[in-house]
């Protein structure tokens, strides 16, 4: 079995991404999702062994990686929660929060798109 160091791959059925090892925030682990669950875990597809690649010197330190992804609850929830997050910290108006969640929702089905979701952002000349 051959074996892949990766950050990400995306395969048939399957996504690979690389996130920050809860116990180890120096280590990398690869999480995947199939389309219907989430795992971290040694993952073997099609008889390739992927491994994350290592957070060595360059680029890849300046990197901020995700953790693992947990359970949200439901949708109205993750919404909310966006929302919340966006008008507490970045100081939005609820309304310019919510266009704000709309596209970060938009850019999970970029795949399914001809194009993707564009961002434009304006503020005043200082």
């Amino acid at each position: 079995m051959s074996i892949i160091e990766t950050f990400g791959e995306t395969l048939p059925g399957m996504m690979i991404e690389s996130v920050v090892d809860p116990n180890d925030p120096d280590q990398l682990l690869l999480h995947t999702w199939n389309g219907r669950a989430a795992t971290t875990s040694r993952v073997e597809h099609r008889g390739k062994s992927y491994i994350s690649k290592k957070r060595t010197d360059g680029l890849v330190q300046s990197v901020r990686f995700a953790g693992p992804s947990s359970p949200y609850g439901s949708t109205p929830k993750l919404v909310s929660s966006l929302r919340d997050l966006l008008c507490e910290h970045a100081h939005l108006q609820p309304e310019v929060s919510e266009l704000l969640v709309a596209f970060v929702l938009a850019t999970w089905f970029s795949d399914g798109m001809l194009v993707a979701p564009v961002l434009h952002l304006f503020g005043p000349n200082k």
